[in-house]
């Protein structure tokens, strides 16, 4: 029988790598460049150089400090409001400028951070649009006239309202041009970008920014279907014949690209975590730990309240806070509830019970009476046992 398709290569087997290669690459490239067109916004080339305002130009309300180029934030202001900001002279163009990034580390404020500034002619006007944290940094925020971001900005600064758990460090405000370049800087950045460990599993990672619409296995799982097309097309077109291993190789490409990127990760993780804990004893690793003042509350608290309480109840508004300060009190008989951030009613708690209350909002104790007091409506009477680092041990001693 004669081959119907003459001008397919004798053995097309010697050539498959060469086929997932070209394939996948070309996939690569013409998947990224739709990726730039459909994410870029504004005008291709840059209307003007990018502006950087480094923190320790910034004059700060509340109470901190300079450290280097960045200033450090310690504590808000009487009213909880931590105001770092600088004006702008000359002021800068609003229409130049797209893109805010404000760089920063430490814990996050609890009750946000944002992005704030003034335009001339509306001097006592403070625009203001909120900033999200993801993988370790700030979000980029797109700005736009929506936003109050027009005319001549004569002043930006940064709002950290709330309760501080720590320092935190404002690095710099970069406002960057709308640009081809821009664009493409942001997406590699967000893909190259470093995922700190949150406490699950270190197999299951973004591949970048855990915010992004377009991340970097979505990318290259779309790539995957576009080179399996092009190779396809190509046996169609009689270039080549059909290999499984050239559709095999394409996939083990898309993973190898981010098994790398995630044993880089892993290497950079390592090297933090080296530095958090090389060298420490055990109490000092746990007080270096995330959690380690959590912990240190928790060793207090446990001392304090003394040995076999009748029931330890453990409370405090963030669900990591409630179980893992539990577990700190074991073997003591403890009682938490994972999913319900309200304390019980009063009517559950027994003299003798301790209450451990840890960054716990809406209780009130006073000490004249002797009295805890919760949801308005309920109360019980307790001995403050022990107050230290935002939380408080009670026992109770009856019915409110």
């Amino acid at each position: 029988m004669h081959d119907l398709n003459p001008t397919a290569p004798a053995n097309p087997g010697r050539l498959w790598i060469f086929w997932a290669l070209g394939c996948w690459l070309v996939a690569l490239v013409l998947t990224f460049a739709a990726w730039v067109a459909t994410t870029h916004a504004g005008p291709w080339s840059p209307a003007a150089e990018p502006f950087r305002l480094e923190g320790s130009r910034l004059v700060l309300r509340g109470a901190g400090r300079v450290d280097g180029s960045r200033i450090v934030i310690q504590a808000p202001a009487p009213d909880g409001i931590a105001l770092a900001a600088a004006n702008l002279e000359p002021p800068v163009d609003a229409r130049n400028y797209r893109y805010v990034t404000v760089r920063a580390s430490g814990p996050w404020p609890s009750g946000g951070l944002s992005f704030v500034w003034r335009v001339r002619g509306e001097e006592n006007k403070v625009h203001r649009i909120d900033l999200s944290p993801s993988g370790g940094r700030i979000l980029p925020v797109v700005l736009g006239s929506v936003d109050g971001w027009t005319g001549s900005v004569i002043g930006v600064g940064v709002i950290a309202r709330g309760r501080l758990d720590g320092p935190f460090a404002i690095e710099s405000i970069e406002l960057r041009p709308s640009s081809g370049w821009t664009t493409i800087d942001g997406i590699l950045s967000d893909w190259l970008e470093f995922e700190p460990w949150d406490g699950g599993s270190i197999h299951f990672m973004s591949g970048g920014n855990p915010a992004l619409k377009n991340p970097l296995p979505l990318f290259l799982g779309i790539s995957f279907a576009g080179a399996v097309g092009l190779y396809l097309f190509v046996i169609v077109l009689g270039h080549t014949r059909f290999d499984a291993r050239v559709v095999l190789a394409i996939a083990l490409l898309g993973w190898a690209v981010i098994d790398t990127r995630w044993q880089l990760n892993l290497w950079r993780q390592l090297d933090m975590t080296r530095f958090q804990f090389a060298g420490k004893s055990w109490e000092a690793k746990r007080l270096a730990a995330e959690d380690g003042g959590l912990f240190a509350f928790m060793r207090e608290a446990a001392a304090k309240m003394g040995d076999a309480p009748a029931h330890v109840f453990v409370f405090a508004d963030d669900e990591f806070e409630r179980v893992r300060g539990a577990y700190h009190l074991y073997p003591r008989n403890v009682t938490v509830q994972p999913k319900r951030q309200a304390l019980l009613p009063a009517a559950t708690f027994k003299p003798g019970d301790v209450l451990v209350v840890y960054r716990k909002r809406g209780v009130e104790y006073n000490a004249a009476e002797k009295t805890l007091r919760w949801d308005e409506s309920q109360a019980v009477k307790a001995d403050l046992v022990h107050f230290s680092g935002g939380g408080a041990v009670f026992r109770v001693t009856g019915p409110g």
